[in-house]
Order: structure tokens, then C-alpha cells, then sequence
């Protein structure tokens, strides 16, 4: 399966959620405090707020090897180390 990217905003982690059960009240209190985390879209999210992911590790690993990390979207912040 491709790997989504992506859009600058909540898209993918919005249908993951509401696919859980999640309704638009709580989607609102969950975006709401990933904002207050730093993560204000789907990339930033798994960038800054989740303490691990498979993209931090991709980009940590390529930034060891000298390589330029080609990240989908990032406009907002750096990865947390």
C-alpha cells in the first residue's frame, strides 16, 4: 500500500478516527490538543507528537547517513530529536 501523504492538514488521522468510532465533537478536542503539541496537520502529528514513529526514524537515520531528507510537508517545524 503507497504511503499518503501529507495535505497540511488532519485528513488521514480525521478518517482514521472517525473509522474508530470518534465523532465530530471529538475529533474537535483531539485536533485541538494536537495543535497544543505542535501538531497542527497529519505529518507534524507523527513528527511532534508522537514519541516514536516510522517517519521520525526514516528521517533521523537518513540525517545520520548525510543524506537530504525529503520530507512530504513539514512548513511549520523541525522534528523533535
Amino acid at each position: 500500500m503507497p504511503r499518503e501523504g501529507c495535505g497540511g492538514d488532519y485528513k488521514v488521522s480525521e478518517a482514521i478516527l472517525r473509522a474508530a468510532g470518534f465523532d465530530s465533537t471529538e475529533l474537535t478536542d483531539i485536533f485541538n490538543v494536537l495543535k497544543s503539541r505542535g501538531g497542527c496537520c497529519d505529518c507534524e502529528a507523527l513528527y511532534n507528537v508522537a514519541e516514536t514513529s516510522r517517519l521520525k526514524t526514516e528521517y533521523w537515520r537518513d540525517r545520520a547517513k548525510g543524506l537530504e531528507v525529503q520530507a512530504t510537508h513539514l512548513p511549520h517545524s523541525r522534528p523533535a530529536q
